[in-house]
């Protein structure tokens, strides 16, 4: 079993200098609003992935009147003790993995797989398929390399195809649309897979946490059942006019989306907001699922607000769910939770 040990903050938002340590299995932090219980789940988020949930400018991480942050921790994997630490200065990041120095996180997505479930996660539900796209991203980022290497690929291609449309250039576009075509198979066919095998988890978290049967499924919403090179190839040449017309790339897995359908009803469209916080709850549960049979690794997940916008009878389900995880921190203001649970105080 891996677990996540201990994270030392240095001028990161609130904190000047602090240290924590958490338990082998649950660990609550609890405290009041604006004590900085979600920048603990922040820093230990952004520490293993390079990504923040609440920000896309990491300058905003620093503490009021900083010029550098540092973030350490130690980890359990493979039962050997491990060291991660990053820093940030003047827009640099140096990341330090048991004395290699790294760059970027390029080569430690996934050293500790780690799923976030946070309150602005109803956007998976009811927002807009940015979010959902970003959710498939992340999550197949850090379970498979590949996935990213063509993810750059295809975004770096998918650039200097727009420019082509907005010069209205057509035959120069086809050099890019057969490297776009190579990455863009490999993208949708993996996002087609992933929810795939959620299918079983979402329907074994949803019974959990209501006690209903109601099927739930998650749905990749593409007119090809399993899209190739060749198929993007000749998608992308017959939309050439439209595109030059409209000033972008109108088709291609930069406008995937998916959808959570409960008994064959769109939870986007059908789903009560309470329905909707309890369905990204299950989603995030069933990710942790998948993440831990792909890479046979035990997943952290992070929780924020634990139990926010839930009855008290689904977060009394959701407690006892927890304990079927192989390592969970969260946060709350006020919930009470069982004895056996560690508990940071804020």
């Amino acid at each position: 079993m891996n677990s996540f040990h201990t994270l030392s903050l240095f001028n990161f938002r609130l904190f000047k200098a602090k240290e924590f340590a958490f338990g082998p299995r649950v660990t609550c932090i609890i405290g009041p609003n604006a004590r900085g219980k979600t920048t603990i789940l922040e820093a230990i988020f952004f520490l293993l992935t390079g990504k923040s949930f609440r920000t896309s400018k990491p300058f905003q991480l620093l503490k009021h009147g900083e010029s550098a942050f540092k973030l350490s921790s130690t980890f359990e994997k493979y039962k050997v003790l491990q060291k991660l630490s990053m820093s940030y200065e003047e827009g640099q990041r140096k990341i330090h993995h048991n004395g290699t120095v790294y760059s970027s996180h390029a080569r430690l997505l996934g050293i500790v797989p780690v799923v976030v479930l946070t309150p602005n996660d109803v956007a998976l539900i009811r927002g807009e398929p940015l979010y959902r796209r970003a959710f498939l991203d992340l999550h197949l980022s850090l379970s498979d390399p590949l996935y990213l290497y063509y993810l750059l690929r295809y975004t770096k291609a998918l650039r200097q195809r727009n420019v082509l449309v907005r010069a209205n250039q057509p035959k120069e576009m086809s050099i890019w649309e057969e490297e776009m075509g190579k990455a863009a198979a490999y993208i949708s066919q993996s996002r087609l897979h992933f929810l795939e095998d959620l299918r079983k988890p979402l329907e074994e978290y949803y019974q959990k946490l209501t006690d209903r049967s109601d099927s739930l499924q998650a749905t990749l919403n593409l007119k090809e059942k399993m899209p190739s090179f060749d198929y993007y190839k000749a998608l992308w040449k017959e939309t050439r006019s439209r595109d030059i017309k409209w000033g972008y790339t109108s088709v291609g897995p930069h406008k995937d989306d998916f959808s959570l359908c409960l008994s064959d009803k769109e939870a986007k469209l059908y789903a009560s907001e309470g329905e909707q916080r309890l369905l990204a709850s299950v989603l995030k549960c069933a990710e942790v699922q998948r993440m831990k049979k792909q890479l046979e690794v035990d997943p952290l997940l992070l929780i924020d607000d634990f139990g926010v916008g839930l009855d008290d009878e689904r977060k009394n389900r959701f407690i006892h769910t927890l304990q079927e995880f192989p390592q969970v921190i969260l946060s709350s203001t006020h919930q009470t939770f069982p004895s056996q649970f560690a508990t940071i105080k804020l």
